[in-house]
């Protein structure tokens, strides 16, 4: 194996732990479940119908309260 080729693979290896421990730190956030929690529960609460309309509503409405909590929807 060459150098680059160790260099190459090193570097794969070092991203892909550091994409492996953003995901797991993403997903254990109580912070974002509880805004999760939150912003569903507004959602409904605003927009209460069954229908497409409300339900495209609801979407537009949860992803606005996540964003301004701070979270990605």
């Amino acid at each position: 194996m060459t150098t680059a080729n160790r260099i190459f693979v090193a570097a794969l290896v070092g991203l892909s732990v550091g994409v492996l421990t953003s995901q797991v730190s993403a997903q254990d956030n109580p912070a974002r479940d509880a805004a999760i929690s939150r912003c569903i529960k507004a959602a409904h609460t605003q927009y209460p119908g069954d229908d497409g309309q409300q339900a495209q509503q609801r979407t537009f409405a949860y992803k606005a309260c996540m964003t301004a909590a701070g979270f990605a929807p």
